[in-house]
């Protein structure tokens, strides 16, 4: 029977290493995490995961940000696209928040990303296999989400329902560039 262990940020960084995982940490709960070369429609993009525990420490949390804008113009078919995945399925969460961020030439800028979330409650522990399970689950959910409103926003052919699942084979991680946050 797999050991259950009170949640730590030494735990995740136990197990990230293990894996092989390359990370940024934040602060004491935020880590963020970078992986490349998980998407169909562009081998180059890169996913941008980040790992943390809500105020009260009872639920790890993992937002997936992919670093490509949402474009003006497909503002409101990706938010209507966003409230058709969270009607029809229940895992990951997914929405659109807008960003500041400076150009070349530090101009502000304000951008429409996309991001999922995943939460589990830790507040009695984790096992390593239910950590594990977790990161590889939400990280394949967020990759089939992004593939799927990629279809759905630039005009692929509308897909009924993610073209794979979070049970289905994890996806390689800790290989393509990683790139902090800043």
């Amino acid at each position: 029977m797999a050991k259950v262990e009170t949640f730590t940020p030494e735990l995740l960084k136990e197990h990230l290493d293990k894996a092989n995982i390359k990370y940024d940490q934040k602060a004491e709960d935020h880590f963020v995490l970078g992986f490349g070369k998980l998407f169909e429609h562009n081998p180059n993009t890169v996913l941008q995961v980040m790992v943390n525990r809500d105020q009260s420490k009872r639920q790890l949390m993992i937002h997936c940000m992919i670093g490509k804008p949402v474009p003006a113009e497909r503002h409101d078919i990706s938010l209507a696209a966003c409230n058709r995945w969270n009607a029809e399925f229940i895992y990951p969460t997914v929405f659109i928040r807008e960003l500041q961020a400076k150009d070349q030439n530090q101009q502000d800028h304000r951008l429409n990303v996309f991001f999922t979330k995943s939460a589990i409650d830790v507040s009695k522990g984790i096992h390593n296999e239910m950590l594990e399970v977790f990161l590889r689950n939400s990280i394949g959910a967020a990759r089939d989400f992004f593939n799927w409103i990629n279809r759905e926003v630039e005009g692929g052919q509308p897909a009924e329902q993610p073209q794979g699942a979070a049970t289905d084979a994890p996806p390689t991680i800790g290989d393509g560039e990683f790139k902090p946050a800043n």
